[in-house]
């Protein structure tokens, strides 16, 4: 018969009902990497997202992976883009106070400026005024 690992054994002491401190005191490590152990081992392979298994964002089917949580995305760029589609950006049309032109600021109603070019010189004329006085 085979010798069984560390983490093997401790795996099979816990599924027969063992305390963590009864597990370290027969393998000899602490209660608290046991635990780890089999918090780790106990991890489930689910398939996937939601009920069919599906990218939420581009449909393909999602690879099993030992995590506790259900996938809802194949990858990191799937994730973003579904979160960037979904954000409602409202536009709002504002004047800038330097230059008096309209543009288009989406989700920020108290813009001031057009551009950080129309900010730096409108601080700068403040800073002129200010010196002035």
């Amino acid at each position: 018969m085979a010798k069984l690992s560390l983490k093997d054994a401790i795996i099979a002491l816990r599924e027969e009902g063992r305390s963590y401190r009864e597990i370290s005191e027969m393998t000899g490590c602490s209660p608290e990497y046991a635990r780890t152990i089999w918090a780790r081992s106990s991890r489930i392979v689910m398939p996937g997202s939601h009920a069919d298994g599906m990218c939420k964002y581009c449909g393909k089917k999602l690879e099993e992976t030992k995590i506790t949580k259900p996938r809802q995305f194949c990858n990191d760029k799937c994730c973003d883009a579904y979160f960037n589609a979904k954000k409602a950006r409202k536009p709002y049309i504002l004047i800038c106070e330097y230059c008096q032109r309209e543009f288009v600021s989406y989700g920020v109603p108290k813009r001031r400026f057009c551009s950080r070019e129309c900010q730096s010189l409108a601080m700068k004329e403040k800073d002129h005024e200010k010196q002035a006085v």
